[in-house]
């Protein structure tokens, strides 16, 4: 596998964390993200001790949602739970961290922002102490309920703001107004770039292979590559049905791996 590649635990959903080192091993995988979620259902020690046993490199964890920001009260409970991310992800010797801000629900966008960066001061602050970056995803804006950042010029804004560095995710901003200007503005701030396609004749949201959609990953990984990045490239994908997961991240390692390669990456 490229060595700027690594695979989200997401593709091999319903895993235990023991049967995810196994099936990144069959898929010739040495690197992965892992959600915390699933580190929690096995156990955070157990699932901690099958990857180091395995001698997996875990790139990054993800948090989820942060704040319900429409509730001040709930901040300093949230801003621990984040924390504990961190310290998980340098004990696993993880490079970042990335989630999402939470629901806004009734408040303005403006508003949101505003106390998202209040909210996320601690947070930012222990990540340079913990020297393990936490970044700002973009949602689809289907999913409200975890996120009010619906566009990556938006989550550019909000992590400057807020301390925080940034993941783009591919899938969120590819049709973006002015997205080239965008990436610009975001160099140096990002931390983690998720590839996945998207099949225009599917109308739920799903992460296909690279390579299988309509999405232009060729000039925005340019693009990326362009402004200085220099961090892993993260292949989120959805289980294809019928397929085996382990094939699923050979296609899609073999595709973006090319990729990178004619790009010089």
């Amino acid at each position: 596998m490229h060595p700027r590649l690594t695979v989200f635990d997401r593709v091999l959903a319903g895993a235990t964390v023991g049967e995810v080192v196994a099936g990144l091993a069959r898929a010739g995988a040495p690197r992965a993200g892992i959600a915390r979620a699933r580190l929690e259902r096995d156990g955070v020690d157990e699932g901690s001790a099958a990857i180091r046993s395995a001698g997996l490199d875990v790139t990054h964890l993800l948090h989820g949602p942060l704040f319900e920001l429409e509730r001040p009260e709930t901040w300093e409970a949230a801003q621990a739970d984040a924390v504990r991310t961190l310290d998980l992800a340098a004990a696993l010797g993880a490079r970042c961290v990335y989630g999402l801000t939470g629901p806004a629900y009734g408040l303005t966008w403006e508003t949101a922002a505003e106390k998202f960066a209040a909210a996320a001061r601690p947070v930012a602050e222990h990540a340079a102490v913990a020297g393990v970056p936490f970044l700002l995803e973009t949602a689809n804006m289907l999913f409200a309920r975890i996120g009010f950042l619906h566009t990556l010029r938006d989550t550019v804004d909000v992590a400057r703001e807020s301390g925080l560095r940034v993941c783009l995710d591919v899938q969120h901003c590819w049709t973006e107004r002015g997205l080239r200007d965008t990436i610009r503005r975001a160099s140096g701030l990002v931390g983690l770039v998720q590839l996945s396609d998207l099949l225009p004749d599917r109308r739920e949201p799903y992460r296909a292979v690279p390579g299988d959609g309509v999405i232009p990953l060729e000039r925005i990984v340019a693009a990326v590559l362009e402004d200085g990045y220099t961090g892993f490239f993260d292949l989120e994908l959805y289980g294809e049905q019928g397929v085996d997961p382990v094939e699923t991240i050979k296609r899609s390692a073999d595709y973006a791996g090319a990729l990178l390669e004619r790009l010089g990456a």
